[in-house]
């Protein structure tokens, strides 16, 4: 099988994604976990999508009216410095900050 998950840590607990990029109509799971005195542990059923043809309907829509608004390119900076962030993450095997950009 494909299996996958993330697991985001901070400070202050955790957050856990079931098939992050698996495109499913089935819910996928989100899980809280905040640290304190106790861990306080909340669960999220996500709706499921298919992004890539969400995506391919967000292009095409584009072509089709160049009036529309296309999502801004910081959008694209944000989610490469998150995933380059998540993959010097699981190289060291320590946590790394994200410069917002």
């Amino acid at each position: 099988g494909r299996e996958q998950s993330v697991v985001i840590v901070g400070d202050a607990g955790t957050i856990e994604v079931t098939r992050p990029f698996l495109p499913e109509w089935e819910p996928a799971t989100v899980i809280l976990r905040r640290e304190g005195h106790a861990v306080h542990e909340q669960r999220f059923d996500v709706p499921g999508a298919n992004q890539f043809l969400h995506q391919s309907e967000h292009f095409a829509s584009l072509v089709l009216d160049p009036s529309r608004d296309a999502w801004p390119a910081e959008d694209g900076a944000r989610n490469v410095a998150a995933c380059e962030a998540l993959e010097k993450s699981w190289r060291s095997g320590a946590p790394v900050s994200i410069e917002v950009v």
